[in-house]
């Protein structure tokens, strides 16, 4: 999982370890677009703007009509909090996967990209799909 910020040059990665017959990819990428949502308001200003670019149209077409499958109607939701909390308009754009180099290199854990800062980030344990406290009465 990665995403970067071309104006800042810097990018973020992590490594998560998942049963692929149980996860699908859409989940990560909805999860990604989320984190970098949250990473974005950090930089942003109240009411600024922001563009998000990713190669999964499905997870595109899930940020724009904001309807989302039940497994991650709540990322959406989380998200949708967060960019109302912040003020912050955004659009999610799909873009070719050949076109989107820097995304790709990062997407394989490369740290060769020059002129962009690497860190690691960890989505929160909620967002994968941590186990969730019962409550009884």
């Amino acid at each position: 999982m990665c995403f970067w910020f071309p104006s800042l040059h810097l990018a973020f990665q992590a490594t998560i370890s998942f049963d692929a017959s149980q996860t699908s990819i859409s989940y990560f990428e909805a999860l990604v677009v989320a984190v970098a949502i949250c990473e974005s308001v950090i930089h942003l200003k109240r009411g600024g703007q922001l563009a998000v670019y990713l190669d999964n149209l499905n997870t595109v077409q899930m940020f724009n009509s904001l309807v989302a499958l039940p497994t991650m109607d709540w990322i959406l939701m989380d998200t949708i909090n967060i960019i109302l909390t912040h003020d912050v308009d955004f659009w999610v754009f799909h873009v070719s996967g050949s076109k989107n180099t820097v995304a790709n290199h990062l997407s394989y854990t490369s740290n060769a990209v020059p002129g962009l800062s690497i860190q690691s980030f960890q989505p929160p344990q909620r967002m994968l799909g941590a186990t969730k406290k019962r409550f009884t009465r």
